[in-house]
């Protein structure tokens, strides 16, 4: 539900005056289980090119998603069959501890991995990390995946960027 209520008014890119850090975009999340307002940085440039496609033009009150947005799992489950997979291993909080890993693979501070996940203890976030990397390593990619992400890796970084767009 915090993916599905993102309002375009939510996002922060580099460069607006909301943000003290201005390398980075900054997503709200209004409403969270902790009943408070949380953030969360984004970081990497694929991800922040999507963010930046999702706002352009439009009204800060609109869905970020749109229409779309009580459709997100099943897109997101579509996503993964169309990408090779015989059914989607994966579920939108798949993100979270895919992000905890990412961060733990690409040498981030654990306090860092903490603050974009939202935990507040590092016994929770290393359970995220480890579930996450188990779950990856028991996993069987098909040939075509495992083909368009040798591909995705060899590229340079902008292709990589304008691949993911």
């Amino acid at each position: 539900s915090e993916l599905r209520n993102l309002r375009v008014q939510d996002v922060a890119l580099p460069g607006d005056p909301r943000l003290q850090d201005g390398e980075a975009a900054h997503i709200v999340l209004r409403f969270t289980k902790a009943g408070k307002p949380q953030q969360v940085k984004v970081r990497d440039a694929l991800a922040l090119a999507f963010l930046s496609r999702l706002v352009r033009g439009r009204g800060p009150r609109e869905f970020l998603f749109g229409a779309l947005r009580n459709d997100l799992l099943h897109l997101f489950q579509g996503a993964q069959v169309s990408l090779g997979f015989p059914t989607a291993p994966f579920v939108l909080h798949s993100l979270r501890h895919g992000g905890a890993s990412f961060d733990h693979m690409h040498q981030q501070p654990i306090n860092d991995t903490m603050m974009r996940g939202r935990w507040s203890g590092l016994k929770i976030t290393k359970n995220y990390i480890q579930e996450a990397q188990a779950r990856t390593l028991l996993m069987t990619i098909p040939h075509d995946v495992r083909k368009s992400i040798a591909i995705y890796l060899a590229s340079p970084a902008i292709l990589r960027v304008w691949l993911g767009l």
